[in-house]
């Protein structure tokens, strides 16, 4: 449990790091002006060692999991990824403020010129996302494995891990009406 509670950790430096970049990036004392932090290298450093821990926590979460559907332990994999799914409810919706914060900010500052850098944030989202639905995808393959949900019924969960907030509401109505049936 330690390396998963390590790994929300890591989400949430992320988090915590994207925050403090924008604040700098604002630059407050200059008033939106446009310029990048003194240093920028020790900036890059920090996202480079936060993007290798987050991939050494992803993976050892992940073999984890995997161990826990080798074994056929749907409570462990249940405890798992609702835990994952409510404790990252918080990142998402602090996350998705500063993204557009960012986006403003960027398409006010640069008149355009630094579009490019828009998809930044959301390619970051997009990988923990995918990381995070791991436990749900393994979690939904165990249910539908010992029959627990209908072939439909297991399309349309595992289609709902793809789309933000249809993951949440898929796992909470999963684990309401299998919760009699382990």
């Amino acid at each position: 449990m330690v390396k998963f509670y390590a790994f929300i950790g890591c989400i949430y430096t992320k988090l915590i790091f994207g925050i403090i970049q924008l604040i700098l990036f604002l630059n407050i004392k200059n008033t939106l002006k446009f310029s990048f932090p003194d240093d920028y290298n020790i900036e890059m450093l920090l996202w480079l060692l936060w993007i290798i821990i987050f991939l050494i926590f992803a993976v050892l979460n992940a073999i984890d999991i995997i161990k826990c559907f080798l074994n056929n332990d749907i409570e462990k994999i249940q405890k798992y990824v609702y835990k994952i799914k409510l404790l990252l409810i918080p990142y998402w919706i602090l996350s998705f403020i500063s993204s557009l914060v960012f986006w403003g900010v960027i398409t006010v500052v640069s008149r355009g010129f630094l579009s490019f850098l828009l998809p930044i944030p959301f390619i970051f989202a997009f990988l923990i996302f995918s990381i995070t639905s791991i436990y749900s995808i393994l979690f939904i393959l165990k249910i539908w494995k010992y029959e627990k949900i209908k072939d439909i019924e297991f399309v349309l969960y595992l289609f709902s891990q793809f789309i933000f907030v249809l993951d949440i509401i898929g796992i909470i109505l999963l684990k309401n009406k299998i919760r009699n049936r382990l």
